[in-house]
């Protein structure tokens, strides 16, 4: 399985930086091996308490990839804010030109 793993993550694996589609697919590939050694270690019959380390490391992985998650989601709203914010600053610009053309005319 491990195997697998590093074979479809290679590309990955370089430092750079990702778009949101190659990461969503770098997290769907990790989850996806995640969910299948944890499934393999619960359904090993003997000794169980060899796989503890790997159970700790799992489960760390997955609390990283909600936080990741979470990031993404603030990430998102941020970059929202930011567009609504220069459109607002865009608007405010525009009327700001329009008084002081209206301001040149009337002659105040």
């Amino acid at each position: 399985m491990l195997d697998d793993l590093n074979k479809k993550t290679l590309c990955f694996c370089a430092v750079k930086k990702r778009n949101a589609g190659e990461h969503k697919q770098l997290q769907k590939i990790i989850s996806e091996a995640r969910e299948e050694l944890e499934k393999d270690i619960d359904t090993t019959k003997i000794g169980n308490e060899h796989y503890t380390i790997y159970s700790q490391l799992l489960s760390q992985v997955r609390e990283i990839q909600t936080v990741m998650d979470l990031y993404e989601i603030e990430d998102n709203k941020r970059s929202y804010y930011i567009e609504q914010l220069e459109k607002c600053k865009q608007i405010y610009q525009d009327l700001s030109r329009q008084r002081s053309s209206n301001n040149k005319a009337t002659g105040k």
